[in-house]
């Protein structure tokens, strides 16, 4: 059977789980996904468009993830002018793209992309539902399990827990800030960022594993507590990784009456259309002034109030939400 896909040459890397009988190589799974690939597994605004002979239409992240289930390794992401990611995967420095063929061609970049997260793409319901199907398909063409890992039954349950946050992973707190938006602000920075700009200032903050687990109530009474503010920033990291969080803070700093700033590397498109999780969409809804896109460092700019680079942008959330799109801030 004829093999199209990104570094199949290449993709001679070994399965670390035995859970799909015959599927040992990315060359195999491949071939196996050629049946198993669907309509179904097709995102919603693009089945339409969708057909056998381009069966790997709109299968990129949840083949992806599936495929890390099987081989380990990375999947990492790169931007697409609609604002969302096709993803990809790297294993021991093997990368390869099951799903290219989609492209027809067009010539793609895979150096120097972000990592992508599941707990991010699967935070969209209608995306984790489709990687349950496609993994269930699997399963079906491949036969009867030869039974769980523990590793890979550990992963299963990170894409299938989405749960409402009691905590949040933060880098730290800035009680005081003069630099994170107009007057004196509470800013927090949130841990785990999906991005991974070059040239980003805190590239601690990338690893959502990293940092310190906090209690939100507690984080809510340290802001509570803090006198002569003018706002909260939200920042990372990218905020809207932990959108349950984000929205937990910002209420908190609506009740104060406090004007709240966040930061963060997708578009304001990206966040409004849901490509980064239903929840992080709900989260616009309490944010007053939008700081948006990655940081571009050959767009670095000492002259971008409040900004890193020129590609970003200082956006008024409500009159965007209202208006259907983005409306840049007045004044600024």
């Amino acid at each position: 059977m004829e093999q199209l896909f990104y570094g199949i040459e290449d993709a001679d890397v070994q399965a670390v789980t035995q859970e799909y009988p015959g599927i040992h190589t990315p060359k195999d799974l491949y071939d196996a996904l050629l049946d198993v690939w669907c309509q179904e597994t097709c995102p919603p605004r693009m089945r339409e468009k969708w057909c056998p002979e381009n069966r790997t239409l709109g299968q990129c992240s949840i083949t992806s993830f599936l495929a890390q289930d099987i081989f380990g390794g990375r999947v990492y992401g790169m931007l697409r002018p609609d604002g969302n990611y096709h993803c990809y995967n790297e294993v021991d420095g093997h990368v390869f793209d099951l799903t290219s063929e989609q492209f027809a061609g067009e010539t793609l970049c895979y150096e120097g992309n972000p990592e992508q997260f599941r707990e991010v793409h699967f935070a969209k319901e209608e995306k984790r539902l489709r990687y349950e199907l496609l993994r269930e398909r699997l399963r079906d063409k491949c036969g009867p399990r030869a039974g769980k890992t523990a590793e890979n039954a550990e992963t299963v349950k990170t894409a299938e827990t989405v749960k409402t946050a009691e905590t949040a992973r933060i880098a730290g707190t800035v009680r005081h800030s003069s630099v994170d938006g107009p007057g004196v602000r509470f800013t927090v920075f949130f841990q785990g960022c999906p991005h991974h700009c070059p040239g980003c200032q805190n590239p601690d903050t990338w690893d959502p594993s990293g940092g310190e687990e906090t209690a939100l109530g507690d984080l809510i009474g340290e802001l509570r507590a803090t006198r002569y503010l003018d706002g909260v920033t939200l920042s990372g990291g990218d905020p809207f990784l932990q959108p349950d969080a984000l929205i937990a803070v910002a209420r908190a700093a609506g009740e104060k009456g406090l004007s709240v700033w966040a930061y963060t590397g997708w578009t304001f498109e990206a966040l409004f259309s849901g490509a980064a999780g239903e929840r992080a969409a709900d989260a616009l809804n309490y944010i007053d002034v939008l700081v948006d896109g990655p940081f571009q460092e050959a767009l670095l700019s000492k002259e971008c109030l409040y900004r890193g680079s020129s590609n970003q942008r200082l956006i008024d959330v409500p009159a965007s939400l209202e208006a259907g799109q983005a409306v840049l801030l007045a004044g600024m």
